[in-house]
């Protein structure tokens, strides 16, 4: 880089320990980061998806996105967890007496082999897991060959969006991907589009897919996540009848909807609401089928549930505290019965009732237990060389000694990476708290932690949409919290919980106290 390059940006002392400094550079911002009295400087946006770090959280050498909880390590850049999978651009820093000079930035490129070596590892499944460990792989230093079995026909995208924006027409495919081509062929990581996996050899370590190609591995990564379950009843064979699962669900709504101005949801989960919260957006007629009298009750409460439902209610979604019963029409959808036998005259019906993991052909493997696959702490399964991440994995919680099966896409991204350094032979037990954010009616609304059993819920601030935090408690111990607009803290909770720190319910309801303030010195207490 030319020596002109090289920008004053300020004094030395400007740059304060432990906080976030945005500075300007050629058009662009830059971030500067003292710590030990040493400054870094880097670029200014997530790599997840390009929101600004100024308002993200420092906690030691680790700064973490305020929005969807990427961290990233201070000292190189690079990305410590996801739903970011690239480094942070890294600028140049030198000191000429008190004044600090920047240029740059330069992004940390992958560096893969001309020539691979014949060693094979094989993912099973295109999803959160498969992707995030095929990238880190590469970034760990694989030098062998990457091969992806999906038995869609598509590279990787981002599920998470398909029931957001995406639904409505809102955002173009280009975005819901991702990386593009370009990107994959670089690292050098092979796919196998169209190719429904029907059995597994261990024996000779062998992958068999449904026409009849075999493909051989010396490590495997299962991550075939889930299937979406079909409601049982009758009228589900007609034109305007749908899931939600793939790319190819969402374009197929997507399309049907455009003319189309009245919905039936058939569930009340996280994908259910988020889409009636869009359809909503574009003014359509929607209903909400559900057994559950309060949405999400089991996982935030009843009282963050029913605000939750409140809101929705708000903006016009009409909910049905019943059954679907059958779907009507001829060969189109016309409308349903519900078992009160009610009528709703809709065009389209969208169901969401959630997933079983996709694992039929691993029955006769013996990897399974139940409808899952039992890992150890590493992520391998009973069998060595063959791990196993994302909905279908069932791991264990080292920080509750249960296991857990979560069906979150960060969770399945983290477990993905944390495969690639466990085939590369880094012996790290997963020590990961589960994350998660959904969307709706236009508040975001974070979670951390897992907890199936709390007894108590601690609140900080009165629930509004202006933002409050609400605790889960189980035996006076936190397990899990929910926030809007408590982004910084929710990103503190993760450590605490991560650490197996504490926050009494008196601490976490008053708001005086400082959260990273008290993290960090309860940490150097222990």
């Amino acid at each position: 880089m030319k020596e002109e390059n090289w920008k004053k940006v300020g004094k030395v002392d400007d740059f304060k320990e432990g906080e976030i400094n945005v500075v300007d550079y050629d058009n662009q911002k830059a971030m500067l980061i003292r710590y030990e009295g040493k400054l870094y400087a880097y670029g200014m946006k997530c790599t997840h998806y390009g929101e600004s770090l100024e308002n993200g959280t420092l906690i030691k050498n680790i700064l973490i996105c305020p929005y969807h909880n990427a961290q990233f390590n201070i000292f190189n850049g690079s990305a410590l967890l996801p739903p970011a999978l690239d480094d942070l651009p890294v600028f140049d820093i030198k000191l000429d007496k008190d004044d600090v000079y920047i240029r740059g930035p330069v992004k940390r490129e992958v560096i893969v082999p001309e020539n691979l070596s014949n060693e094979t590892y094989v993912i099973i499944g295109s999803g959160a897991a498969g992707i995030s460990c095929a990238i880190n792989l590469r970034k760990e230093g694989f030098k062998g060959r990457v091969v992806v079995i999906t038995d869609e026909d598509t590279f990787p995208y981002d599920r998470t969006n398909l029931s957001k924006s995406y639904i409505i027409g809102d955002t173009e495919d280009k975005y819901i991907y991702i990386k593009q081509e370009d990107f994959y062929r670089k690292l050098k990581i092979d796919f196998l589009f169209n190719h429904k996996v029907v059995e597994l050899n261990i024996k000779k370590k062998i992958v068999v897919c449904a026409h009849g190609a075999q493909i051989s591995y010396n490590k495997l990564l299962i991550a075939t996540g889930g299937i979406p379950r079909t409601p049982q009843v009758p009228g589900v064979d007609k034109i305007g009848f749908f899931l939600l699962r793939s790319i190819s669900d969402a374009q197929a709504i997507k399309k049907y909807i455009k003319d189309k101005k009245r919905v039936v949801l058939v569930g009340s989960g996280f994908i259910s609401m988020e889409v009636a919260s869009f359809l909503r957006d574009k003014d359509y007629e929607v209903h909400i089928i559900t057994t559950s009298e309060t949405p999400f009750k089991r996982i935030f409460g009843e009282a963050v549930g029913n605000f939750i439902k409140e809101l929705h209610v708000k903006r016009g979604v009409i909910f049905h505290n019943s059954e679907l019963k059958e779907i009507l029409g001829n060969e189109h959808v016309t409308g349903i019965i519900l078992d009160n036998d009610t009528k709703i005259d809709v065009d389209t019906v969208i169901a969401a009732i959630g997933v079983v993991p996709a694992v039929d052909f691993l029955e006769e493997t013996g990897l399974l237990e139940g409808n899952a696959v039992p890992v150890d702490e590493m992520l391998q399964s009973r069998i060595e060389s063959i791990y196993a991440a994302g909905d279908i994995a069932l791991v264990p919680d080292y920080h509750t000694g249960e296991t857990r099966r979560v069906e979150h896409w960060v969770e399945a991204e983290r477990q993905g990476k944390h495969v690639a350094k466990t085939m590369m032979g880094r012996v790290l037990p997963y020590r990961e708290i589960p994350f998660f954010w959904t969307e709706q009616c236009g508040l975001n609304i974070k979670y951390v932690g897992y907890s199936t059993n709390f007894d108590m819920i601690v609140y900080r601030d009165k629930i509004s949409e202006e933002g409050f935090l609400a605790g889960f408690y189980e035996d006076e111990r936190l397990k899990a919290a929910v926030g809007i607009n408590r982004d910084k803290d929710i990103s503190v909770i993760y450590e605490f919980l991560k650490a197996d720190i504490d926050i009494t319910p008196q601490d976490f309801k008053n708001s005086r106290i400082n959260f990273r303030e008290l993290y960090l010195k309860k940490l150097n207490q222990l």
